[in-house]
């Protein structure tokens, strides 16, 4: 049985408290359901946590006039469980409901989500077994990437589901540190290297994600070798924006083909001023899935996921205009049911 590393805990009840509590030694953890494996896989080093749970700003989930605030303490269980999120937001409750499973999700939490370690083969596994089979860039700075040795970087893998979702929906994140706060876009909030991925600074807290109103049609689409528990082997979210049945303004989020989430500017150009044919789709697909770079980090080979992803992006697109997708999501594995 695997346990954790002896730390010393604190529970705050405010976030000024919590940002008092931060040190280099600490981590902040909410639901936990990723950095408690890793710190008992000692894939992590900590000397200290700091509970978020009880930290009053992190829960807030209200609508107003424009748009949703959504604190990074908030369970997705909590969005999952919405029916006003689902009208007014598809992609962001699609995403949420299909990650990992119904107890997970009870527990997890969209900051936790939205910062989800990347993941790897060589890096996600025990102890003895890196020490069996050797090290990777990840754990140790100085060794090579074990899936591109001649990388100067690390290639593992960006596994949230919401950060596709919330791109394409325009989403902001508030950040708060002793130093201050500041609000940055969503996709502001990553950096394509499996290592150093997200531009957190040290001590600084994901206190609440900003959603505006939605403008558009939006859909998430999940590919993962089973129906629960898995992470993503790709994901695709978009958001379109029709006047006259003309497209006016598209998004276009990928997801686990990267070590950042990936919105591809070029296929959302080929859909602004098309009527969404099949034609359109079919090059907007191809085009965001050119993005793509997955590596051998995952249990499918990177060559199936590239050709994947443009299909993934076709039914997300199909979706939006209005089809009747169902099959293809039974096709998938998609069939999800409400917690």
């Amino acid at each position: 049985m695997m346990r954790l590393p002896v730390l010393q805990h604190h529970r705050p009840t405010s976030l000024e408290q919590a940002l008092t509590l931060a040190n280099d030694g600490a981590r902040f953890v909410a639901g936990g359901t990723d950095l408690l494996p890793k710190l008992k896989r000692r894939q992590y080093d900590a000397s200290a946590l700091i509970s978020l749970g009880g930290v009053r700003e992190l829960s807030v989930f209200e609508q107003d006039a424009g748009g949703w605030t959504i604190g990074a303490g908030v369970r997705l269980v909590e969005l999952a469980r919405s029916e006003a999120l689902r009208a007014s937001h598809p992609a962001l409750w699609q995403a949420a409901i299909q990650v990992a499973s119904p107890v997970i999700r009870s527990t997890a939490t969209l900051g936790g989500n939205l910062c989800v370690d990347t993941r790897c083969f060589w890096w996600d596994q025990t102890e003895p077994w890196r020490l069996a089979a050797g090290s990777c860039m990840k754990r140790d700075r100085d060794v090579v990437c074990r899936v591109a040795p001649n990388s100067p970087r690390c290639w593992a893998v960006s596994s949230t589901d919401t950060a596709p979702a919330l791109g394409v929906l325009d989403a902001t994140v508030r950040l708060v540190s002793r130093n201050g706060e500041r609000r940055i876009p969503l996709a502001e909030l990553y950096v394509d290297d499996g290592i150093d991925y997200l531009t957190l600074r040290p001590g600084e807290i994901l206190v609440d994600v900003r959603v505006p109103t939605a403008t558009g049609r939006s859909a998430f689409w999940k590919i993962r070798r089973r129906q629960s528990i898995d992470f993503a082997l790709l994901s695709a979210a978009v958001l379109i924006e029709l006047h006259d049945g003309v497209v006016t303004r598209a998004k276009i989020g990928l997801g686990a083909v990267g070590s950042c989430p990936l919105f591809p500017a070029d296929a959302e150009a080929l859909l602004v001023g098309s009527r969404l044919g099949d034609e359109d789709i079919e090059a907007a697909g191809k085009a965001a899935a050119k993005h793509s770079r997955p590596m051998e980090t995952s249990d499918m080979p990177s060559s199936w996921r590239r050709r994947v992803l443009p299909v993934a992006v076709r039914h997300a697109l199909r979706e939006v205009r209005g089809d009747d997708v169902s099959e293809a999501r039974l096709r998938y594995g998609r069939q999800v049911v409400l917690d």
